[in-house]
């Protein structure tokens, strides 16, 4: 029995290693955002000038290292919560886990918009077309736009019941766990063009993924 137990053990034990991985690997890719969208000016209250900045290389970085973050990140999630559940925590993490990867799906099409939509706008802009402004303009009047806008700022839930769960599991670094509750407070005046917090929320959030990834890692490692 205690054979059996231990084989079935070890291919989610790998799977969670990969997981652990994967978020660190997010967090990598979520540290230099803040500094590469830095001179680029917040929407929509100035569309003309948030899409002229948008039309620059290091945006364009910015926005694709966000998209690969955040899917390696909902990868990590899962393996976060499946070490989580082993623990008395279960029931916070799976609640961290279904308010993130839920929200950030509803989310994750204002990314597309402002990754590929916004930079195109603003090269058309740069040649003299300023009237294509008018489609960031009509976009943010879309009346099922709130969805993808609540979905923006809940999601940020997530991560702080994430963080209390790591905190309270006593099986990960508890310092991570701190990150990923600050990375979840500071994420909303980020989301809500708060230009310092723009900055500041994916360092921390960086160094929350990386920390909590390695963590992790460490930790199935010990148990192997």
């Amino acid at each position: 029995m205690i054979e059996s137990d231990t084989k079935n053990r070890h291919p989610l034990s790998k799977r969670i290693s990969l997981g652990a991985i994967a978020l660190i690997l997010a967090g990598l890719a979520l540290l230099p955002q803040g500094v590469l969208t830095a001179n680029v000016p917040s929407a929509p209250e100035q569309n003309i000038e948030f899409a002229a900045g948008a039309n620059s290389l290091s945006y364009r970085l910015s926005m694709m290292l966000v998209v690969i973050s955040l899917a390696l990140f909902i990868l990590g999630v899962f393996a976060l919560y499946a070490h989580l559940a082993q623990t008395k925590q279960e029931r916070m993490a799976f609640a961290g886990l279904i308010v993130t990867v839920g929200l950030l799906a509803l989310f994750l099409p204002m990314t597309g918009f402002a990754a590929f939509v916004v930079p195109a706008i603003g090269a058309l802009i740069e040649q003299g077309h300023t009237e294509m402004v008018a489609v960031m303009a009509e976009t943010f009047k879309q009346p099922f736009l709130p969805i993808q806008f609540f979905a923006g700022i809940l999601w940020n839930i997530g991560n702080i019941l994430l963080g209390v769960a790591i905190w309270r599991s006593g099986t990960l670094w508890k310092w991570g766990g701190l990150l990923f509750i600050i990375y979840g407070v500071v994420g909303v005046p980020s989301y809500l063009d708060v230009k310092a917090f723009q900055i500041i929320s994916p360092t921390v959030g960086g160094l929350a993924q990386i920390a909590v990834g390695i963590s992790l890692w460490l930790s199935v490692a010990a148990g192997d």
